[in-house]
């Protein structure tokens, strides 16, 4: 009896030893594809605003005029929307 128990009690140890290894394995795979789809996510965010920064830079040089104006009323709205009323 005690030859079994100590040969399943060895078995037990080393089938939790394999899955702590498991564990940690799975652990640095999940990090890994998160580090990866974070990058990518950032990735595509930084060209997405670099094209559209692009295509601003590119309407206000074609027509300054109007973007001044744009500018401008939007300014007024947002200082009228702000504003504090005494």
């Amino acid at each position: 009896m005690a030859v079994e128990e100590r040969k399943d009690t060895e078995a037990l140890r080393n089938e939790i030893a394999q899955l702590q290894s498991d564990f940690s394995a799975i652990s640095k795979t999940v990090q890994n594809i998160a580090a990866r789809t974070g990058t990518d996510a950032y990735q595509k965010t930084r060209d997405y605003a670099k094209r559209a920064g692009d295509s601003i830079e590119a309407q206000v040089e074609e027509r300054p005029f109007t973007s001044l104006l744009v500018s401008f009323a939007i300014g007024l709205i947002v200082g009228l929307l702000f504003q504090r009323r005494s």
